[in-house]
């Protein structure tokens, strides 16, 4: 195939390829699982040997653990290697819907060569390549549908449609706020100027009907195969109940004793009836904080340089949809930490995903925008040096290498015998030890009363947080143990192995 041949292939493939490659490392070199991934693969073990119904009754939203019970059946492999073969996909996904809509927002090759870099390399998103997490795959539904409804916008084509419909009802099985976005983003139908307002409303009402139908069908299937949505649906808003029930009905022993802690305890009795507005004003701080690092440093100062030269402005076609999918994201975000009261920066990477379209689109015009040959040298030294800096914080971890965690593995199986028993708080330990049978229940604390109650020889292997260390170090429980090794070695250790010893 000659150069001119090459170049006539749509660059998506390309990142598409690309993409890949880079997940291709995820797989070869595995970093430590997240505690999360226990959950999956627990859940996905249950699957293969119990079957779904099984399955989501251990675990409800069980689509994930399904698609990783279908890679072991079809390839064989290891049940983390095959949530990392899923999420390559996923990210293949991503990449390739991030950039059709950048291509229908302006198809210039020299744009979409920058929204790949762009794609490619941003920190925030590439982090969680290493993660096994259901977020992944509702992401690249998510904008795989997005893409969808643009087109649809554009033409009129009902298939665009019932694409964008799929796409978020494949998404809501992965996180039921899909059904959401699946929602709210058909009413920007009736904000494009490009139709008259007859076109608008029958495009929207048809898109309503198609959401229905779909929906009806979706539901009837999964019926059809025992599981029950509405079941599902029930159990996913009973878990947020107990979080209402305090907002509702608030405690008031607690209400005091947080008024103290934040007012200290003389101004908490002038200052208490202002609690409410503390929160709240402190959830808000929490989201900015949160989207702030969410959307990443570089990105940001690129994003500010857009607003000041006013290159930042999206085509109105383009624009209602995404200003509707991250207003959905935000008020899903906003619902969640004030009930919850806390808030993890994967549930702002939708709308950051939103906030990335813009930085190609900025880098492009300001390179168009730049005559002079000198600052346009100067502008493009710029941009290598951020999309090195971008490249580097996504791939290369300047963290501790948990590395202690397999010597600690290691040491278990060379020091213990099959029969001895185990208790941590550590996910990892507890899978890869294979000496505790639900692992994926592993909790980070471990209490006085267990390590009261274990019997004599048993190994306690610790992950060392402060509480943790407070607790074998009271006078309660100090006596009872005995460190047989520090992973790893040094003064301050982030795994310790205990023996349940009795007191002298």
């Amino acid at each position: 195939m000659n150069s001119s041949n090459w170049s006539e292939i749509d660059i998506r493939i390309y990142a598409v390829l690309a993409s890949l490659l880079l997940s291709l490392f995820t797989i070869l070199i595995p970093d430590t699982p997240n505690a999360d991934a226990f959950d999956y693969i627990r859940t996905a073990e249950i699957v293969l040997e119990e079957g779904l119904e099984a399955a989501f009754a251990h675990y409800s939203w069980a689509s994930y653990p399904v698609m990783i019970a279908a890679t072991i059946n079809l390839f064989g492999t290891d049940p983390l290697i095959s949530a990392l073969i899923i999420n390559t996909l996923f990210y293949a996904v991503i990449v390739f819907s991030f950039l059709s809509i950048v291509k229908e927002i302006d198809d210039a090759k020299s744009l979409l060569v920058i929204a790949t870099i762009t794609i490619l390399t941003y920190p925030q998103l590439n982090e969680f390549r290493y993660l096994i997490i259901r977020d992944i795959g509702f992401w690249a539904f998510s904008l795989f549908g997005l893409w969808q409804f643009i087109l649809l916008g554009k033409s009129k084509e009902l298939k665009y449609a019932l694409g964008f419909c799929i796409a978020y009802l494949f998404a809501a099985t992965l996180r039921a706020e899909a059904l959401a976005y699946l929602i709210v983003i058909p009413i920007s139908l009736l904000f494009d100027t490009r139709h008259s307002n007859e076109q608008r409303l029958r495009l929207f009402f048809q898109v309503i009907g198609i959401i229905f139908i779909a929906g009806l069908l979706l539901s009837l299937a999964l019926f059809l195969i025992e599981i029950n949505v509405f079941a599902l649906m029930v159990e996913f808003i009973s878990v947020y109940a107990p979080f209402i029930s305090n907002l509702t009905e608030p405690d008031e022993a607690k209400s005091l004793a947080l008024s103290q802690a934040l007012f200290n305890e003389y101004a908490a009795t002038y200052s208490s009836a202002y609690l409410t507005s503390f929160i709240t004003a402190g959830l808000f701080a929490i989201i900015i904080a949160s989207l702030i690092n969410s959307v990443g440093g570089p990105f940001i100062f690129v994003l500010l340089f857009g607003f000041f030269k006013k290159t930042y402005k999206l085509p109105k076609p383009a624009a209602a949809p995404i200003i509707a999918f991250c207003l959905t994201n935000a008020l899903i975000v906003f619902v969640f930490i004030f009930i919850t009261r806390y808030l993890a920066s994967r549930y702002l990477m939708p709308f950051s995903l939103m906030v990335a379209f813009m930085i190609p689109l900025i880098i492009h015009r300001a390179l168009e925008h730049t005559a002079n040959p000198t600052k346009a040298l100067f502008t493009k030294i710029i941009i290598v040096i951020f999309f090195l800096y971008c490249a580097v914080d996504s791939y290369y971890s300047f963290g501790i290498t948990k590395s202690y965690v397999n010597d600690t593995v290691t040491w278990i199986e060379e020091n213990t015998s099959a029969s001895s028993v185990l208790i941590t708080n550590n996910h990892s330990i507890a899978y890869y030890s294979g000496r505790v049978e639900d692992y994926d229940k592993t909790v980070r604390k471990v209490t006085e009363s267990q390590i009261r109650e274990a019997s004599v020889g048993t190994y306690i292997i610790l992950e060392m947080y402060y509480e943790v260390g407070q607790l074998v170090e009271s006078d309660n429980i100090a006596s009872l143990l005995e460190i047989r090794a520090n992973f790893p070695e040094g003064t301050q250790p982030r795994l310790t192995i205990y023996q349940r010893i009795n007191p002298l």
